[in-house]
Parts: C-alpha cells; sequence; structure tokens
C-alpha cells in the first residue's frame, strides 16, 4: 500500500519544536538585557555609596533588586496574556529609578535624564510595537515629570561632582548601550546558528522521508503488479474452468452430471469472488479506487444484482423480494458498478445466514427524518440475526461475528468491509439492526442527485399496458402484494393469487384478463391440466416465471407446452411489462412460441455477424467459440497480434474480441494498428478480453482505441450481452 499522512507525523513535532525555540530565544534575549539594566544599576549604588547620596543609594538599591527578581520571574513567566509582565515590571522599575535619581541630583541639569533613552531602545528590542509605543510615551512622561515634579514635590536636589560623578556616569549610559547591543548580537548569532542546525536537519528528515517515499511507491507498485499478476495467473485457467461449464450446462444432462456442473461452476465462480474481494480492498485500502459520476437506474442496478444472486438464492430456499415504490428515486447520479457491487454485498451476506425465509430489499426517498436528497436502501433477511456484542465486527476486515460463523457459513470477511468503504466514498453510511433468530436489517443511506432528465425513461411507462388486466399466480404473499401495487402505479389492473386452483376459480366465475402470470413454483406434478384450463378459459397468453432449473415438481416446465413467454426469476418489473407489451402488440400472432419466421431472421442475423477472435490460449480459444457457436455466432480465431492484423487487413470484421497479453504484438497495439487503416464511416468494434481486472487496465484499453471491456473468466451471459450491445443495428 501507498504512503499515507501518517508516515509523516514526525514532521509534526518540529513544528511545536520550533516554536518552543523561538520562545527560548525571547526570553534569553531579555535576561541578558535585563543582566545588563541590574548592572548599570549597580554601578550607580557603589558610586553612591563612595560620594555619599544616601536617597539615591537607598532608592536605586530597592529599585536594582526589584530589576533582578523580575529577571528571574521572566526564566518562567506565566502563559498567555500575563506573559510579559516581569518584562514590564523590570522596565517601569529601571525607569522609576531614572527618575528617582534625577530628582534627587542634580534636577533637570542631570544627566541622569538621559537613562530613559534606553528605555524605547530596550522595548524595541523586546517588546512588540504596540509595547514599544507604550513605553516610548511613558519615557517622554518621564521628562515632563522630572521638569515639573520637583518644585510640586518640594524635592531640593543635591549637586553633581563635575570633576568626575559625570564621567562615570555617561561612561556608564554608553557601556550600558553597548552591552545591550553586544549581548542581542550574542543572542541572535546563535539563534541563526540553532536556526541553521535545525534546518539541516529538517532538511535531512525531509530526505529520508523523501526516500521513505519512494520505497513505499515503489512497494505499491511491486504490490500492484504482483496483484495484476495473480489475477491474470488466476483468471486464464478459471476461464477455461467456468466457460467451459457453462458450455456443458447447455447440453443435455442427467441429473447427478448436471449436480455436478453446476458445483464446478460455483465452485470457480466463489474462488472468482474471493479474488475479487482482495483486489477491491486493495485498491480501496491504497486510495486508488475511482468512483464514476453518471446517472444510472436504480431499480435496473438493483434487479440486476438480484438476478445474478438468483442461483445461489434458490439453492438456499430463499425468496428475494424487491420493494421499490413510485415514490422512491428512480434515476440519480452515481456509480453504477459499484452500486451493484454494494448491493450484491449485502443481499449474499443476507442469503449465506439464512435458509429457507426471505431477503428482501426496499428503496425509499430520503431517511428516515425524510431529507430531500438522499436514498435509502434497505436489505432484511429472516436469518439467524447477530447479538448485539458482535455488530461492532461486521465491518472489519477479514472478520466475522465468531470463530463458529466463519467455520459454518465460510466468506473472507471482506464483502461487509468492503461496502462500508465505498458507502463512505460516496458521501454516505452504512448502519445495521440485528436480533438472534429474527434477522438483520442493513440500511446504507446515499446522496440522491435526481438524474430523471438526464435518464429520460419511467417505469411501466409503455401506453399498451394502460387499461390492461393481468392474472398472477404468485404464492409468496409479499411478492403478491408489491405486484399489485406496481399495477396500481402503471394504470394496469393486476390480480394476484396463490395457486392455480384460486385462478380456475375466478376464470370459472367470469372474470376477463388479458395475460395470465404463473410462477413455476405454484405448480404441481399434475399441474398440466389445470394449466390447460386456464389457457382455454382465459383466452389469453400464459407467461412462465421461472428461476434457474425451476418447474413442476419430477416434470420439466417446458414439456407442458401451453406458456408463450418464460421471463426469469427475480420477477422484474422492465421484463415484465416489455413481455407483456410484446405479447398485446403482436396481435397476429397466434402460436405459443415464437415464429419461424422470427428464428429464421435472427439466425441470419448471426451469421452474417463477422467476429474475429485474437487469443494465444488454445483452451481459452476453444472456450470462446464454443460460447460463440451456443449463441449462434461463428467467429475467426487467430493466436496473436499480428496475424489479427494480417486478418482485419484481408476482412473487415464487425466485431473483434481482442487478447490483451499475447506473443509477437499485444492487444493493444494490434488495435492502435488496426485503428490506423480503418477507412470510411465504418469502425469496427474491439473489445478487450483480459484476466487483468485493475482500473488501470481498463484505462490502458481504452487509451489503445478499445470499445468495451470484458473480465476473465467470460460467461455465456457476459458474451451475449456484450454482442447485443455492439452488433450493428443492436
Amino acid at each position: 500500500m501507498g504512503p499515507r499522512p501518517d508516515d509523516y507525523a514526525s514532521v509534526s513535532p518540529l513544528a511545536s519544536s520550533f516554536a518552543d525555540d523561538e520562545r527560548a530565544y525571547r526570553f534569553a534575549r531579555i535576561q541578558s538585557a535585563l543582566l545588563i539594566v541590574a548592572l548599570g544599576m549597580l554601578v550607580f549604588v557603589v558610586l553612591y555609596c563612595l560620594i555619599p547620596r544616601p536617597r539615591a543609594q537607598i532608592a536605586t538599591g530597592v529599585l536594582c533588586a526589584g530589576v533582578l527578581a523580575s529577571r528571574a520571574w521572566a526564566r518562567k513567566p506565566p502563559r498567555g496574556a500575563l506573559e510579559s509582565l516581569p518584562l514590564n515590571l523590570a522596565i517601569g522599575l529601571a525607569s522609576t529609578a531614572v527618575v528617582t535619581n534625577a530628582l534627587f541630583i542634580g534636577g533637570t541639569q542631570t544627566y541622569i535624564q538621559y537613562y530613559l533613552l534606553l528605555v524605547p531602545a530596550f522595548a524595541a528590542c523586546l517588546m512588540s510595537v504596540r509595547g514599544t509605543f507604550l513605553w516610548t510615551l511613558a519615557a517622554a512622561a518621564g521628562f515632563v515629570f522630572i521638569r515639573t515634579a520637583r518644585d510640586a514635590l518640594g524635592i531640593d536636589p543635591t549637586p553633581l561632582h563635575i570633576d568626575w560623578e559625570t564621567l562615570v556616569g555617561q561612561t556608564t549610559l554608553v557601556l550600558m548601550v553597548f552591552g545591550a547591543a553586544l549581548s542581542q548580537w550574542t543572542t541572535t548569532a546563535k539563534h541563526v546558528e540553532g536556526l541553521q542546525m535545525r534546518e539541516a536537519m529538517i532538511r535531512r528528515q525531509a530526505a529520508e522521508l523523501e526516500a521513505a517515499r519512494d520505497v513505499a511507491l515503489r512497494a505499491s507498485e511491486v504490490k500492484n503488479q504482483f496483484l495484476a499478476t495473480v489475477s491474470h495467473e488466476i483468471r486464464t485457467p478459471m476461464n477455461a474452468v467456468i466457460g467451459l461449464a457453462d458450455v456443458v450446462l447447455e447440453t443435455k444432462l442427467d441429473e447427478e452430471q448436471r449436480s455436478m456442473m453446476e458445483t464446478i461452476r460455483g465452485s470457480g465462480e466463489m474462488l472468482l469472488g474471493i479474488l475479487n474481494d482482495i483486489l477491491d480492498f486493495s485498491k480501496i485500502e491504497s486510495g486508488r479506487i475511482e468512483l464514476e459520476h453518471r446517472a444510472l437506474s436504480v431499480r435496473d442496478c438493483i434487479e440486476d444484482s438480484l438476478e445474478l444472486l438468483a442461483s445461489l438464492a434458490a439453492e438456499r430456499k430463499v425468496e428475494l423480494v424487491y420493494d421499490h415504490p413510485r415514490s422512491a428515486p428512480s434515476w440519480i447520479f452515481g456509480d453504477p458498478v459499484r452500486m451493484r457491487q454494494i448491493v450484491m454485498n449485502l443481499v449474499s451476506n443476507a442469503i449465506k445466514f439464512t435458509s429457507d425465509g426471505e431477503v428482501i430489499v426496499s428503496v425509499r426517498s430520503g431517511s428516515q427524518e425524510g431529507e430531500p436528497g438522499r436514498i435509502r436502501i434497505v436489505v432484511r433477511d429472516t436469518g439467524i440475526g447477530i447479538p448485539a456484542a458482535r455488530l461492532g465486527r461486521l465491518f472489519q476486515p477479514f472478520s466475522q461475528v465468531d470463530a463458529s460463523t466463519t467455520r459454518r457459513f465460510g466468506g473472507t470477511g471482506l464483502g461487509l468491509a468492503i461496502t462500508r468503504r465505498l458507502v463512505e466514498r460516496m458521501g454516505g453510511e452504512v448502519t445495521v439492526e440485528s436480533e438472534p433468530g429474527r434477522g438483520s436489517e442493513f440500511t446504507v443511506v446515499l446522496p440522491a442527485e435526481d438524474a430523471s432528465e438526464e435518464a429520460g425513461a419511467a417505469r411501466f411507462d409503455i401506453a399498451v399496458l394502460r387499461a390492461r388486466r393481468l392474472l398472477a399466480v404468485l404464492p409468496h404473499a409479499v411478492e403478491r402484494a408489491l405486484l399489485e401495487r406496481d399495477g396500481r402505479d402503471s394504470a394496469m389492473t393486476i390480480t394476484c393469487t396463490a395457486s392455480l386452483d384460486e385462478a380456475c376459480r375466478r376464470l370459472r366465475d367470469g372474470e376477463a384478463f388479458d395475460a395470465v402470470l404463473v410462477d413455476a413454483r405454484a405448480l404441481r406434478k399434475d399441474a398440466a391440466a389445470t394449466l390447460e384450463e386456464v389457457r382455454q378459459r382465459s383466452r389469453a397468453p400464459l407467461v412462465l416465471l421461472a428461476g434457474p432449473g425451476e418447474g413442476s415438481d419430477g416434470a420439466a416446465v417446458d414439456e407442458i407446452g401451453v406458456f408463450t413467454v418464460r421471463i426469469r426469476r427475480p420477477l422484474r418489473a422492465k421484463r415484465l411489462a416489455v413481455a407483456l407489451a410484446a405479447l398485446w402488440t403482436r396481435a397476429d400472432e397466434t402460436r405459443p412460441t415464437t415464429g419461424s419466421e422470427n428464428a429464421t431472421g435472427a439466425d441470419a442475423s448471426r451469421r452474417s455477424l463477422r467476429i474475429l477472435v485474437a487469443e494465444d490460449n488454445l483452451v481459452n480459444q476453444r472456450v470462446a467459440r464454443l460460447m460463440l457457436g451456443k449463441l449462434g455466432y461463428e467467429a475467426d480465431v487467430v493466436s496473436d497480434g499480428v496475424r489479427a492484423v494480417e486478418a482485419f487487413r484481408r476482412r473487415p470484421y464487425d466485431l473483434v474480441l481482442m487478447n490483451v497479453q499475447m506473443p509477437e504484438m499485444d492487444g493493444l497495439d494490434a488495435t492502435r494498428a488496426i485503428r490506423t487503416f480503418e477507412t470510411g464511416t465504418t469502425r469496427s468494434r474491439i473489445v478487450a478480453l483480459t484476466a487483468n481486472a485493475m482500473v488501470e487496465d481498463r484505462k490502458r484499453c481504452s487509451d489503445a482505441g478499445m470499445d468495451d471491456f470484458l473480465a476473465k473468466p467470460l460467461s455465456i451471459g457476459a458474451l451475449k450481452a456484450m454482442i447485443e450491445r455492439h452488433a450493428p443495428g443492436g
């Protein structure tokens, strides 16, 4: 990981130490200046003992003792506003000594009054501008006081001994000025020397920190390269494992064979999930994750996530329900990939800790207080629940509730940690409430800037659906209630029943419907006769809602042969709307399945699509060819970038699936070469196939001229969706 701000915490003591040094330097200047003042006053005390002048001797001696006491106090002055009190007291005492001696000796004729000139000089060296200004005024007031106070106070000054007393006093004045200047110069020189030493130390520490930063950056780069290499080396064989498992599952298998192949695919996807978690956590911790800001459909993001988890939910007999009322935001600005990741982490965690129950994902506008501009996504399950004392461990990386949970349920413990960091990066928060035996509820609150104008789409906004009547057979009560509410939102009447028998009773009572939706879980072994009765009485198309491998107990649903359309579970509002709209707009279609004309046209379209696969790994070549064959496409295959460029020169392709790491010429250089000799207005679509899944890899592919990115291992679903996006006319 890269260097963090904590790595440079040692710089902070430098600033504190520098401030302490500045304070010590100021106190040293004060000490030396007050020492000069005290020595000057002692000279006069001795002088007045020799002359003698008792009044001046006593006054000067007492005030000199006060200056020395103030100097001692200035060694450890009070903090804050009173810090300058000892200095001001010392200057005040010295000024008082000058005024007193001037009054006692010579009056306005004495040289002693000129010692007041030292007051603003010392203040300028030791105080702020404001303090210097005030003491300058005080010195001027001292001159005025000496001139006016003698007569007012009735003080009779003694005459000066002109012969030598004046000479000693004037010499002392000169020496005090020189001593003060010398002491300030010496103190400043020492301070400058200290600053130079500190500067050298700071430079040395800065060089050490820079070297440490470079080492950390190099280590971070090595770590990133290591992760990229590990990702590539693991994903390459995983592409063959998962890809071939997908292909085999599309063939006819007996129950045992299908079970084993699903186990192989599931284990491969689990390993891939662990790898993705480690990569995501590493990117988040190093601060290298980037978030998109574009319009996204909240419904599509959540329904996509639920569809990917449908197989896992079916294995654990968990009902997935999505609750998205009309009042909740439908289009917001954000990162759709990270939004799906957050929902998938929370829902997969809920499924993992729930057995034979339900997981409900709800979307609401604002927080619990109804604040605008935010969206709440709540994932509630009926699982085992979590004790309150252990909730704090949920979002810690590599941690689960307790050791027994880790052994029983497995996992890396990174999913919720990644979720929390992603939510915080998006400016939101995630919370959890849980009770053992009653389940858990995770709440994600995110900023929700409205993007409906940019999206230009709405749920159930298809005119042909209005005023239509749909009969839905759904065994799950919550799903029935939500579907009826969605029907009211779309001006379509949806009547839900819990069983086929109840649906038959409604039809026998003369109720008319435009279509009948039947959940595969509502079918019994003897459902064929009941379904035929429903079809005959309703005289409407039947739509089957089925998850992976679902059907009537002991019999495949496809063998019943009464359904016009089959849609996948979980029930998606948009998919249902599109399927019903297609049924009701094909007025001339009476057959229960797709017409041969449409199939022939689709097959011709697939055969006309020119596809080139550039892949150096023989196993991956076979996987790509088999997957494309299952989708009805034919493709040319080459083994490196040079051959890809040559093949493209001979025959331009509509779609190129380009592996990035190949011998001779890699996929990036091959893409650049192809882009240089493309002519005309047509532009071939080039899609990167790579086992590298870092953000930098996607950017490099885009910069090279590639149009899309598919991370290995490939899946038939992802490959099909990509072709539909980029095929001409798609």
